[in-house]
């Protein structure tokens, strides 16, 4: 653990030499018509689905339906250009973001603990076109990480590149590397922390437009999400023994 906190205090001042920059929204009017098509689509989800059953039940029902959720958005009109990347030079590294589409929290009479975000990814080409040895330009992609809520992805434009670890010292938090997957259109994963541990790392490749996916993550609202994601990083980020 003290190899862990040490590298989180030498990444987290070492950044600062860069400006951070973002994927970002550049067609507020298109994020929002992606969001109305998913309200839509998870209304006709839910309307199908056994009214008798709990907000849990809804919850995991959604998170298993993320690739036929992907398809239904993309057939109904989803717009990636809604998104964009961030201009970059030599001072500054390019970093993903997410944007919140639905929250289950405002799903009328009942909550359901589910909230959808779309994700937009720098390639790593486009990423490292400056400072590409630099050890601080690795904001294109996640920590090594596992999940403290269930979760599932689907690509909806572009690739992502999933990297599977498992863990080889629980104490310091060291993992191995174990196999790459590439995921293109409708491409995913899902963990709904049933089985054994899921351990991966995410980033976009293929040239230099983003990767956009959609993302599911079992709490109600975007705020909780994020909250539970920031209080729990200590617990659930690993560090590649390989680099040491």
């Amino acid at each position: 653990m003290r190899i862990a906190i040490l590298f989180v205090l030498l990444f987290s001042n070492a950044l600062f030499a860069f400006d951070l920059r973002y994927c970002l929204v550049v067609d507020a009017s298109k994020h929002e018509a992606n969001q109305k098509i998913l309200k839509d689509i998870l209304e006709q989800e839910l309307a199908s689905f056994n009214t008798e059953k709990t907000v849990a039940d809804k919850a995991d029902y959604l998170l298993g339906r993320v690739a036929q959720i992907a398809h239904a958005l993309l057939r109904n009109g989803f717009s990636s250009d809604a998104y964009g990347l961030p201009d970059i030079d030599e001072s500054s590294i390019a970093a993903y973001q997410r944007f919140a589409l639905w929250e289950g929290a405002q799903n009328g009479v009942e909550s359901i603990p589910l909230t959808f975000f779309a994700y937009v990814w720098p390639s790593s080409e486009f990423a490292l076109q400056y400072n590409p040895t630099d050890p601080c330009n690795c904001r294109y992609l996640t920590l090594i990480h596992s999940h403290p809520i269930s979760c599932s992805f689907s690509v909806l434009q572009g690739t992502l590149i999933q990297k599977n670890y498992e863990l080889v010292d629980r104490v310091d938090r060291m993992v191995r590397l174990i196999s790459e997957e590439s995921f293109q259109e409708l491409g995913g994963s899902i963990d709904r922390l049933t089985g054994p541990i899921f351990i991966h790392q995410l980033h976009g490749a293929g040239g230099f437009a983003p990767a956009v996916s959609l993302h599911a993550y079992g709490l109600a609202t975007a705020e909780e999400v994020v909250r539970c994601f920031c209080e729990t990083r200590s617990f659930h980020s690993y560090i590649d023994a390989s680099s040491y």
